[in-house]
């Protein structure tokens, strides 16, 4: 299971961009937001999972950023990740 890490969510959709390249290995992956507040702490401590293939065929808006194509996914629309 590969981990992405997310350095930032968009804060203005209080969601996460993930390059669609990243998702092109199907299968299940954990996510993580390493955004941390002025005190050190992760706004988003817990660590996702998430599956490619669904995230690909979900209707997420996308966008281009710095010639990266991300896929649009609301944070709330994230599972936490048992491990």
């Amino acid at each position: 299971m590969r981990t992405i890490v997310i350095g930032e969510p968009i804060w203005k959709t209080n969601s996460i961009g993930i390059d669609i390249k990243k998702l092109e290995d199907y299968g299940d992956h954990k996510l993580e937001i390493a955004y941390k507040n002025k005190k050190g702490v992760k706004v988003y401590p817990d660590t996702y999972k998430i599956n490619s293939q669904l995230v690909l065929s979900f209707p997420y808006p996308t966008m281009t950023r710095k010639n990266v194509n991300l896929k649009i996914i609301p944070i709330k629309d994230l599972e936490v990740y048992d491990g």
